[in-house]
C-alpha cells in the first residue's frame, strides 16, 4: 500500500495538527510523537493552538497565517471525543455534540479544502452496530461523512476496545481490574460475547505511521480476540483475586470486523503475548495504587 507519503519522514517534513492531545489515545500519541522530534500544532478549545516548538507562546489561529506552514506536509489528526452511549441530560448531549462534531469541523474550516496532506479521524466500531443507533455514534458517523463529502484525503479509522496506563475513562478492563483487586464481584454482560483489544500505545506508533497509508476506510485492531468469560478468568488468575464472576446474561454481542487492519503497516500485530505483559504492567500499577490507599 504504498502512495506519493510513503517515504522516509524527516523530522522537518512534517507538521501535525492535532485535537483531543489531552485525552486519553491523543495524550499518548503525543507522548511517542514528542520522542520521535516530531513538530506539533495542538488544539485546545476557543480555537487556541498550544505552545510549541514552532510557536513560542499559544496563538489563537485566527490571528496565524497559515502559508508560512505549506512547506510542511500536514496531516489532521481528529482525536477529540466525548464517549458517553448514555448520555443522562442536555449538558451530556450539547458536550456529545460539541467534541465529537462541532470542534472537528469548525476547526478544519479555519483551513483551505486542500491544505492537508492527510485528514485522520478516529471512529468507534459502535458505529457498525445498529442497535446502537445513539447520539455518540451518530456525531461520529456525522463528522466522517462530512469529512469524506468534502476531503479526497481523508483517512476514517476504527478502533475497538482500547486499554492502557492512566486511564480513566471507565472502560471495562479499568473496572474489573480494580474490582478483582479488592476481591469485589465483576459482572459480565455476557459469557460468550467476544471483545477484540489493543493498547493505546500500540495504537498510538501505528496512526504515526499513517503517512505510509493511502486515504481510505480502515480498522485498527489487534489479534487478541476473547470472550469476556475467558477475560474475566484471565485477570482474576493474574490478580489471584477471590472475586465472584456474575453473568448478567444478556444477548450475546456480535464482534463485527470491517475494512484492513492498518496495524499491518508496522509489519506486527499486537498479540496475546504483548497483551499479557501491558496487563501485568497495570495490575503491578493498580496494586501499588490500592495499597496506598490502604
Amino acid at each position: 500500500m504504498k502512495h506519493r507519503y510513503h517515504k522516509k519522514r524527516k523530522d522537518t517534513d512534517d507538521l501535525f495538527w492535532i485535537t483531543g492531545h489531552k485525552g486519553f489515545i491523543g495524550s499518548k500519541f503525543v507522548n511517542y510523537s514528542n520522542k520521535k522530534g516530531q513538530s506539533l500544532m495542538k488544539f485546545s478549545r476557543e480555537n487556541i493552538i498550544e505552545k510549541n516548538k514552532i510557536l513560542k507562546t499559544k496563538k489563537n489561529i485566527k490571528n496565524l497565517n497559515l502559508n508560512n506552514y505549506k512547506k510542511y506536509r500536514n496531516f489532521f489528526f481528529h482525536f477529540a471525543q466525548y464517549y458517553n452511549i448514555n448520555p443522562k441530560n442536555f449538558i451530556d448531549q450539547k458536550k456529545i455534540i460539541l467534541d465529537n462534531l462541532y470542534f472537528g469541523i469548525n476547526t478544519l474550516n479555519f483551513f483551505d479544502q486542500n491544505y492537508f496532506d492527510k485528514i485522520i479521524s478516529l471512529q468507534s466500531c459502535v458505529e457498525f452496530y445498529k442497535k446502537n443507533n445513539n447520539l455518540y455514534s451518530l456525531s461520529k458517523t456525522l463528522f466522517s461523512q462530512y469529512c469524506t463529502q468534502k476531503y479526497k484525503n481523508y483517512c476514517k479509522i476504527y478502533l475497538y476496545d482500547t486499554f492502557g496506563s492512566n486511564d480513566s475513562r471507565g472502560n471495562l478492563i479499568e473496572i474489573w481490574i480494580n474490582n478483582l483487586l479488592l476481591n469485589k464481584p465483576i459482572n459480565i454482560y455476557s459469557n460468550n460475547t467476544m471483545v477484540n483489544l489493543t493498547n493505546a500505545d500500540f495504537i498510538a506508533k501505528t496512526l504515526f505511521n499513517i503517512d505510509k497509508i493511502p486515504p481510505g476506510n480502515y480498522s485498527l485492531r489487534s489479534d487478541v480476540n476473547i470472550t469476556l468469560i475467558e477475560l474475566a478468568l484471565f485477570l482474576k488468575k493474574l490478580t489471584n483475586s477471590k472475586s465472584k464472576i456474575i453473568n448478567l446474561k444478556k444477548n450475546k454481542a456480535e464482534l463485527i470486523f470491517k475494512y484492513d487492519n492498518i496495524s499491518q503497516v508496522l509489519e506486527k500485530n499486537y498479540d496475546f503475548n504483548d497483551f499479557q505483559v501491558d496487563i501485568k504492567k497495570i495490575i503491578k500499577i493498580k496494586s501499588k495504587e490500592i495499597s496506598k490507599l490502604k
